[in-house]
């Protein structure tokens, strides 16, 4: 501990989604069914020291704000035991927004919160121990939002219900970076940036980054913040997501495409998806993505990234052009569409999503190219002289469905990432 004072903080679960308009944007003065907790701690615990008094009450007074901005109300919560009891008695429905602020440390390989009104001697939450298996089966999801010290040593999967958990970084983190007034900035915007028809945990991530990158604090304040979600797509908040035009435009490209140019699968959860957004509770769930070949490939290259892609379990878009896979990519939360561009010996693997490109392998070998829902990409941002705890922290959407009973989580610099099967991808295989 150095002389600054290091802040360890929140989390948030969040409610359902409202109705929707053709192109997926909530209407004006309905919010997704749900309730948002808030736990603000400006005491000490075994461990810590230094009571974050001012950073609290600068955190309470940002909330009001944010409140009444959302035209909302969260329910706050002093004690360890209350917010256990509310957990356990009064089964919360819908979707649950949880935000922790105060002191936290990593104890055991899982992340700790410090729990107390300024009254009394704080006391340890452990979130892997004792909050997710304590969140009750009456919840149709829940966001947390970890604003603290070492908040990142978190594992999703073992929550019963839909849980997605943003964590302010795997290090100590300074007050100066200013996480917790930059998460409830993001929730007041509430601006659905994965077109989506909802505010989630995705949006709210993306908020986050964009807005801290732009404040130049992460170096110098250790403000590295994670997403990692045990759910098949983006988690709700119970908060009124804000018209895009940008999304609107995505939605009339995307609805172009006839519902028989597609593979009956996505029409269906893309169909969910809407609903979602409607109001309805389920996510929208699907075990596979999709593909489409670049333009101009030559009849050989594209016939080798095809079935390189479809013994990968990917299903291709045939038909449709550049322009609405992209839309259409832009547009779908719980499954990715890839662009296969293979030409002149090497196949590249490109997310139509944000554009990034995933994979360049040897034509050779295809199937390295091809992407994994349980497998770390190999891309990664290198930065010479900068530690790998610097890289990106990029968001992983997918569960690890198939991964073995014992997989553990791992946090790699690029964000989430399991064990997977035995079967995996060998990188000593793919190298060039």
């Amino acid at each position: 501990m150095t002389s600054r004072t290091w802040l360890c903080v929140a989390a948030v679960a969040l409610g359902h989604a409202a109705p929707s308009n053709a192109v997926g944007q909530a209407p004006p003065g309905q919010a997704p069914p749900g309730q948002i907790w808030v736990v603000t701690s400006p005491v000490t615990c075994p461990g810590v020291g230094g009571v974050l008094t001012d950073y609290e009450r600068s955190v309470n007074a940002q909330l009001d704000a944010a409140m009444t901005r959302l035209e909302a109300q969260a329910r706050r919560f002093q004690t360890r035991a209350a917010l256990l009891g509310a957990l356990r008695t009064q089964s919360p429905t819908g979707w649950l927004l949880l935000l922790f602020s105060g002191h936290g440390m990593a104890d055991r390989g899982s992340s700790r919160v410090c729990i107390g009104d300024s009254e009394h001697r704080g006391e340890w939450l452990d979130i892997d121990r004792d909050l997710l298996p304590a969140l009750p089966a009456s919840l149709s999801g829940a966001v947390i939002v970890l604003d603290s010290c070492s908040s990142a040593h978190v594992d999703p999967r073992i929550a019963h219900v839909p849980t997605a958990i943003v964590s302010a970084s795997p290090y100590q983190i300074d007050t100066g970076a200013l996480f917790g007034a930059t998460v409830l900035a993001t929730l007041a915007a509430a601006h659905d940036d994965n077109c989506n028809g909802v505010f989630d945990d995705d949006d709210l991530f993306a908020g986050l980054n964009h807005r801290l990158q732009a404040s130049l604090t992460l170096t110098s304040f250790e403000a590295w913040p994670k997403l990692r979600r045990n759910a098949p797509s983006p988690v709700p908040l119970p908060v009124r997501a804000q018209p895009s035009p940008r999304c609107a435009a995505l939605w009339a490209t995307a609805n172009a495409v006839p519902e028989a140019a597609l593979p009956r699968p996505l029409v269906v959860q893309r169909q969910a998806q809407t609903a979602l957004a409607g109001g309805k509770l389920a996510l929208p769930r699907l075990d596979r993505d999709f593909f489409v070949v670049a333009d101009g490939a030559g009849a050989s290259d594209a016939r080798a990234a095809r079935d390189a892609a479809v013994k990968a379990g990917l299903v291709e878009l045939a038909g449709v052009d550049a322009a609405h896979a992209q839309a259409l990519a832009a547009t779908t939360s719980f499954a990715e569409i890839y662009r296969l561009d293979p030409a002149l010996g090497w196949l590249q693997t490109w997310r139509l999503r944000d554009g990034l490109l995933i994979a360049v392998a040897r034509l050779t070998r295809p199937e390295c190219g091809m992407p994994s829902r349980t497998v770390a990409s190999d891309t990664q941002l290198v930065v010479p002289g900068v530690p790998p705890r610097y890289a990106q922290a990029d968001r992983i959407l997918r569960d690890a469905r198939g991964s073995p009973p014992h997989a553990k989580a791992c946090f790699e610099p690029e964000g989430q990432c399991f064990d997977a099967p035995e079967a995996r991808k060998r990188k000593e295989d793919c190298e060039p």
